[in-house]
């Protein structure tokens, strides 16, 4: 999807150039251009501008510390739940080297940030991957406290106690329904 927002900002005046897209043309009719290829090494977006964000105005209930940002480890989730936009927006799971996910957070910390919300659909679902962070967030001594969303199914005590002890304070746990007719409908 990146690509393809780059693709039309980079060809805004003539969108024939632009790849992944469907647009009409001066005589009202379709063109569909080809077909934009997919990211192939989520490391290859680089960072967001965290040093663009006005660190004054972004707060939320769960926060511990401010100012906070926001960081995208892996994209996309485990399940293919037919409610949610997951799937549909990102396709396949996708991470992030955790080399990759420490430089971006030494970054915000040396831009003054002091909480960070992962903003992973699941971000405990591949344990190794996990650990290998969470202990190089250890290691780094990095002094930010974060939280994140996950899956219930996707936690065990193990790494838990290595969570809190790479700073996490929160873990917002996804939630359908119990009642058996609202998961059909």
């Amino acid at each position: 999807w990146e690509q393809v927002a780059l693709n039309v900002a980079r060809s805004v005046d003539d969108l024939s150039g632009a790849n992944g897209i469907v647009y009409r043309g001066r005589g009202g009719e379709l063109t569909r251009t080809p077909a934009q290829s997919l990211l192939e090494h989520f490391d290859d977006l680089g960072f967001p501008a965290h040093d663009k964000i006005d660190q004054a105005i972004y707060r939320d209930p769960t926060m511990k510390r401010f100012p906070k940002t926001m960081v995208q480890a892996s994209r996309a989730c485990i399940a293919k739940c037919n409610f949610c936009c997951q799937p549909a927006f990102f396709g396949t799971v996708m991470k992030r080297s955790v080399p990759h996910v420490i430089e971006e957070l030494k970054w915000i910390k040396k831009l003054g940030f002091r909480e960070v919300f992962f903003n992973d659909a699941t971000f405990t679902f591949d344990h190794e991957w996990n650990a290998e962070l969470f202990e190089a967030m250890i290691r780094e001594n990095l002094d930010l406290v974060w939280f994140c969303t996950t899956r219930a199914h996707c936690l065990n005590r193990d790494i838990l106690k290595l969570m809190k002890r790479a700073g996490c304070h929160t873990i917002g746990i996804g939630m359908e329904s119990a009642d058996d007719q609202v998961l059909k409908n």
